[in-house]
């Protein structure tokens, strides 16, 4: 895999789990700590990710017509990045429940772009290029787990997410940048 798109592939869902899981991790325990939440609720309320992607699997047609892949990047990594933002900086947890659904919604759109761009990484090895995709997504969640878990024990949540939403909005223009720079060659 030493061609370029095989690169910004990996590299982009690597930094995707890094930063999504990573600090989505602590999305449950900054609730629980600022507005004294219940778990039930906390689940309910972290269950909208969920929701995000189904809405995204039931939209996904219009919206592969509508933007293409690199507007699935570029408005997914958007709204990954507002929905971070917004929950470190709001102060209203009824705000959540939305901000959840569109950070699912925004993850499904840049991660399935990715993922279906890793099945044409290499035709004859596709089950390698998928196997490397998933790897690299899930040691970006582990290490971006113990990396922003450092960030809230020495700076605190705001911080973590605010780290997390500006990382995912400078991915989605890198992967943007990768994608029409590919296009063009």
């Amino acid at each position: 895999m030493t061609q370029p798109i095989a690169r910004t592939v990996i590299i982009g869902v690597f930094v995707e789990g890094f930063c999504v899981f990573g600090a989505f991790a602590y999305v449950g325990a900054f609730l629980r700590d600022r507005y004294s939440l219940s778990y039930l609720a906390i689940g309910f309320m972290l269950s909208g990710f969920g929701l995000g992607g189904l809405i995204y699997s039931r939209s996904v047609k219009w919206l592969v017509r509508r933007l293409g892949e690199i507007g699935l990047m570029g408005v997914g990594g958007g709204l990954m990045c507002i929905s971070f933002l917004a929950i470190a900086l709001f102060q209203n947890w009824m705000l959540f429940i939305p901000l959840s659904i569109l950070m699912g919604l925004g993850f499904y759109m840049m991660h399935s772009t990715l993922q279906t761009q890793a099945t044409e990484l290499s035709p004859e090895a596709r089950g390698t290029a998928v196997s490397l995709f998933v790897f690299n997504l899930f040691v970006g969640q582990g290490i971006g787990a113990a990396v922003f878990g450092r960030i809230v024990d020495n700076f605190g949540y705001i911080y973590c997410f605010i780290v997390a939403g500006v990382a995912l909005a400078l991915l989605s223009v890198w992967l943007v940048k990768q994608k029409q720079n590919s296009d063009k060659s």
